[in-house]
């Protein structure tokens, strides 16, 4: 190749590689004007120009504060569990397959070391648990000197508030600690998750609505009808509600004494206390109950099943079932994986994937392997099925099926049969097996027809069989004395099967030292 064709293909390279960088270019302006233009059908026109921070949905700080007793079951259950589901990344290759990316991938290494505080559990946790209780989850990406995330550190959704924006939709978050300064995160270092708000009213389009305020008043119930209980508990001293009055006493001191009841003993921790009667009042009624004729076990495990059924939290995972078996449990957790785990965790891969692994590569993909539920019973008996047919030997049984270890003789080696296969005719070598397996052959060159022990008999083969029988006991009994051969007596099959099998021989050869149950090849029971 002359150095005028070499000069010519660098300059069409070059041409071809500055076409496709305007391409993207213009790709990515396009997408800009896409995003300006839902921006502004989105997002109000502020005075001045300038956006303020948007208010939240709900009132985060209490909403936390209120994650306790049947809510925090909850919210720990879930959070617990995606926890449980480590990060993995993945290399989509040109035929539509994925391939796991090395432990030294920094996008791997990112996971194993979330930060010098947290941990990977940490994060997924600390992501679940604002998200479920305040709607919205944020991750600050911590950039290295090469503008790569380096570090994720978890944002409590209750420090944040988006700043909207007309072009961009949302141009930053807003950081507010409890101390610390406003900070102004940009919107390409944070990654947002929020749950699924159907409510885009004025501020209900910036961030997601909490499951949790779908139980807000089941919980508020559980709060007051606890500390009512905690009230009657610690105090142990109720006044009555009913009192009589002498003559004379007019209606201005009956509210009087109303006005003194309701004032002290409205409030919850005023519940139980004792009250003196003024003069010219009798008590009549025993110990009153507040709220009267109230069941606070009954009602607490109401309120208990309202919120974990709104979270889709089963009271077998929780440990709170107290009727329920392995297989009650296995369904629970099946439901509970398939309708609360694992749509959680794709949400987060595809966020992640998203906003994370694409400024490393385009091509990466980060997922979490979802939650399966082992049928135990169900491949118990698949296992058994399976060994007993013959289609497995007990080596495959054990390294495919249960991991475990192959299984050893000292005088086979490995055991590679399937235990329920007969054993071939030079396995036994006993004397009894070896007499059984001459009459059994000469019964089949009598019968024709006849190929085995198991295998259905037609007349003419049992007729011919009787015959046989028949010539060879009268030749038997023709024979001298001194001649005869001593023979063991057979039981018949039918009384075999009812007293139960015996135990072949302990030679080594079978393989089992006569621990095996398995029929010989020979006709005789082991």
């Amino acid at each position: 190749m002359s150095w005028l064709e070499r000069v010519a293909r660098a300059y069409l390279k070059r041409m071809d590689r500055g076409r496709r960088e305007r391409e993207l270019m213009a790709e990515v302006a396009d997408l800009k004007k896409k995003v300006a233009d839902f921006a502004q059908m989105a997002v109000p026109r502020a005075p001045g120009g300038r956006q303020e921070p948007a208010p939240w949905v709900v009132d985060r700080n209490e909403y936390v504060q209120h994650v306790r007793g049947s809510a925090y079951i909850s919210i720990a259950a879930i959070a617990k569990k995606i926890a449980m589901q480590p990060a993995k990344v993945y290399m989509q290759k040109a035929d539509g397959e994925e391939e796991e990316t090395p432990a030294d991938h920094p996008l791997n290494v990112l996971f194993k070391q979330v930060n010098q505080f947290h941990t990977e559990f940490d994060l997924w946790f600390y992501t679940v648990g604002w998200r479920m209780s305040t709607g919205d989850a944020f991750l600050w990406k911590a950039r290295n000197q090469l503008g790569l995330p380096a570090e994720l550190w978890p944002l409590p959704s209750q420090w944040v508030h988006a700043i909207p924006d007309r072009k961009e939709f949302i141009r930053a978050y807003k950081v507010e600690g409890v101390w610390g300064e406003p900070e102004e995160i940009e919107n390409r270092d944070s990654i947002h998750i929020a749950e699924p708000n159907l409510s885009w009213a004025d501020k209900g389009r910036y961030y997601g609505w909490p499951p949790m305020a779908a139980a807000a008043q089941m919980i508020d119930l559980e709060e007051s009808m606890l500390e009512r209980l905690k009230g009657e508990m610690k105090n142990l001293a109720p006044p009555g509600m009913v009192f009589a009055g002498a003559e004379g006493i007019g209606e201005e001191q009956v509210w009087e004494l109303y006005s003194i009841l309701n004032t002290q003993h409205q409030m919850a921790e005023d519940t139980g206390r004792p009250f003196v009667v003024p003069e010219g009042f009798t008590l009549e009624s025993g110990a009153m109950r507040t709220p009267r004729e109230m069941d606070y076990i009954k009602s607490l495990d109401a309120a208990l099943d309202h919120i974990l059924a709104i979270f889709g939290v089963p009271k077998a995972v929780v440990g709170l079932s107290r009727d329920f078996n392995r297989a009650n449990y296995e369904a629970a957790m099946l439901s509970f994986a398939e309708n609360v785990v694992n749509p959680l965790l794709r949400h987060h891969s595809e966020h992640l994937t998203q906003n994370l692994a694409m400024e490393f590569d385009e091509k990466l993909v980060i997922r979490f392997d979802p939650v399966t539920v082992d049928d135990s019973e169900g491949f118990r008996k698949m296992v058994e099925s399976a060994h007993k047919a013959g289609a497995v030997t007990p080596n495959d049984a054990r390294q495919f099926m249960l991991d475990w270890g192959p299984f050893e003789t000292a005088a086979t080696g490995r055991w590679s049969r399937a235990p329920g296969l007969r054993r071939s005719s030079a396995t036994c070598r006993r004397r009894s097996c070896r007499r059984r397996r001459r009459s059994r052959r000469r019964r089949r060159r009598s019968s024709g027809s006849w190929s085995g022990s198991g295998s259905k008999r037609s007349g003419t083969a049992r007729a011919t069989r009787r015959r046989t029988t028949a010539r060879r006991s009268h030749r038997r009994r023709a024979r001298p004395r001194r001649t005869r051969r001593r023979t063991r007596r057979r039981t018949p099959r039918r009384l075999r099967r009812r007293t139960g099998r015996r135990t072949c021989c302990t030679a080594r050869a079978c393989g089992s030292g006569g621990r095996s149950r398995v029929t010989c090849s020979g006709g005789g029971d082991r």
